[in-house]
């Protein structure tokens, strides 16, 4: 059982985005942004605090390139934490 889950482990760090997943991943970053800042007065700021992700190579690529096109910085003094990520978040957990 121990082989083929390290197999699998060394089979996830082969899977990385492709460049229509990275472009997506910036567009949903920026997307989430705009949201998490408020649209407008009528569709204020979203609260979010922490962004969580597995450990799988995709989730993290992915969530990388969300959280660095998010303007994070520009939150209007809010903090928004980046976890380490969590194995209890993977797939079939």
């Amino acid at each position: 059982m121990y082989n083929i889950i390290g197999k699998l482990m060394q089979e996830d760090t082969k899977r990385i985005l492709t460049p229509l997943g990275r472009q997506q991943a910036e567009l949903t970053g920026k997307r989430l942004g705009k949201l998490i800042r408020g649209v407008n007065e009528q569709f204020g700021p979203c609260r979010v605090k922490v962004i969580r992700v597995s450990n799988l190579a995709r989730a993290k690529e992915t969530a990388d390139i969300i959280y660095e096109n998010m303007g994070a910085s520009d939150m209007n003094g809010e903090v928004l934490v980046r976890a380490d990520p969590d194995p209890c978040l993977n797939e079939g957990r």
